[in-house]
């Protein structure tokens, strides 16, 4: 039996993004393959059981970071004693491998801690580009990392070229879906309400295809991370009278967002940054062409099953949505290059190469 912590430190529950997707599914997985598992949130069990994990056999532990004074969130003192409390849990637990799931403050100081009470460490470094924190702190998440796991090149790249990291994409469980009979006029961009997803361009967009096309519906399903931006985004909306056009339907639990895709056309979401981007792999399961930025690392995770340009340049982007509504033999070869894409980014497929990781280490001396 492989003993596994996942430590998540950051975030919250009412946000599920790739770190949560993560965490998630490496835990269930794990435990489905008969192992004990153990996941150190900053969020009681009741709240993450019935959020983002929704675990029966996982012992989670809530272990705040900060303290909320005056508003403020207060990090120096109580962070570094929950680290001290980890250590305990995994003594106490009998761990054997310890995954730190975010590019926290704290991530090489958990990593230090953990390899000097002879545990074994595997790093996940999906963040963005400035989540990495000072390089004193990526040297010791190196120094102090068995194994580094990047979702893709770029995150790769972006860390570092150390022989320690290793690739494992992202994956997502949607079946793949090759019917069309359900699809409607409706573009749909999901991700939380950022301006790191840069919806304001997607705006711009979206009034040149609508004064083109009228029957048009973008639908935008996503947290909202950032309510003076969602305010800002909803009065270009209603300046530039796109209240009919454009709807934000905030978070939505997966058989509500399956509901969406089905009946969705077009996947368009022209990120500045990605370090993966679940979301693409998701779209391109239901078959979606998409449209997004030519940067980062959604080239490597879209390929030839969208078409990508800058990320600014929302003239291009409007053109772009038009011709795949007008042209059926590019939405056709696109939406055929989305489904055989999407057949890379399986949970399973992550899980089987994260697992063989575990097993190496298992097998190496202390």
């Amino acid at each position: 039996m492989l003993n596994v912590a996942f430590i998540y430190l950051s975030g919250d529950t009412s946000h599920i993004g790739g770190i949560q997707k993560l965490t998630y599914e490496l835990s269930k997985r794990h435990i489905m393959e008969g192992h004990k598992t153990i996941i150190i949130s900053p969020f009681d069990s009741t709240t993450t059981n019935k959020g983002t994990y929704n675990l029966k056999d996982a012992k989670i532990y809530k272990l705040p970071m900060f303290k909320q004074i005056f508003g403020k969130r207060i990090y120096k003192g109580f962070a570094h004693i929950s680290v001290l409390k980890i250590m305990r849990i995994l003594k106490r637990e009998k761990i054997d491998i310890v995954q730190i799931m975010d590019t926290t403050t704290y991530h090489g100081y958990i990593a230090r801690m953990s390899k000097l009470f002879g545990l074994k460490v595997v790093s996940s470094i999906i963040s963005s580009s400035g989540e990495f924190g000072t390089d004193k702190e990526k040297m010791m998440i190196l120094k102090y990392s068995d194994i580094i796991v990047a979702a893709s090149e770029y995150n790769k790249i972006k860390f570092g070229p150390y022989e320690k990291i290793r690739i494992i994409p992202l994956g997502c469980n949607s079946k793949s879906l090759n019917s069309t009979k359900d699809k409607k006029n409706i573009i749909l961009a999901v991700g939380r309400v950022d301006k790191r997803k840069n919806y304001s361009i997607l705006i711009k967009a979206i009034k040149i295809v609508t004064d083109k096309k009228k029957d048009i519906k973008c639908y935008i399903v996503g947290t909202i991370d950032y309510p003076s931006y969602m305010k800002e985004l909803k009065n270009t909306i209603k300046r530039e009278k796109l209240e009919k056009h454009i709807e934000f339907l905030g978070y939505m639990p997966e058989k509500e967002l399956d509901k969406i895709y089905r009946k969705s056309k077009i996947f368009y979401l022209p990120s500045k940054h990605e370090m993966f981007g679940i979301v693409f792999a998701e779209a391109m399961t239901y078959g979606l062409p998409i449209i997004s930025s030519n940067s980062t690392a959604i080239p490597e995770v879209v390929g030839n099953a969208g078409i990508l340009l800058d990320a600014n340049d929302y003239h291009s982007h409007a053109n772009a949505i038009i011709n795949l509504l007008e042209d059926k033999t590019q939405y056709k070869s696109l939406r055929k290059n989305a489904l055989k894409k999407a057949k890379i980014y399986r949970w399973d497929n992550t899980y089987k190469k994260i697992l063989e990781i575990y097993k190496k280490l298992e097998n190496e001396h202390p």
